[in-house]
């Protein structure tokens, strides 16, 4: 099993097993069962961790941002959605959204 851990503090488990033939006995196949549920039940309750925490509202980051950066993202988006803009109008407003984002705490 290797974990590994992002920037972000995002944490993501590799699972890697190779189960056993018919050339090993059946007690390592049992010891090799039982090790691979134990490690399975860790990587569900990661993962259930990780949905939970996906699942937490965004709202405070929302709440942080001041009413010109919301005012940018909704523009941004309607120039997205705009099929006669410009690529300047695309690059511009994408640049003030980066900058106004980096300043959000």
């Amino acid at each position: 099993m290797l974990r590994l851990q992002t920037e972000k503090k995002a944490t993501i488990t590799i699972m890697n097993c190779y189960a056993p033939n018919s050339v090993v006995s059946e007690e390592d196949k049992g010891n090799f069962c039982l090790e691979f549920e134990a490690n399975h039940e860790e990587l569900v309750k990661g993962l259930t961790s990780c949905a939970k925490a996906a699942m937490k509202s965004h709202r405070l980051k929302d709440e942080r941002m001041n009413p010109k950066a919301k005012q940018l993202l909704r523009h941004r988006g309607e120039i997205k959605r705009d099929p006669t803009t410009t690529h300047p109008e695309k690059i511009t407003i994408n640049k003030a959204c980066r900058e106004v984002s980096q300043r959000i705490p």
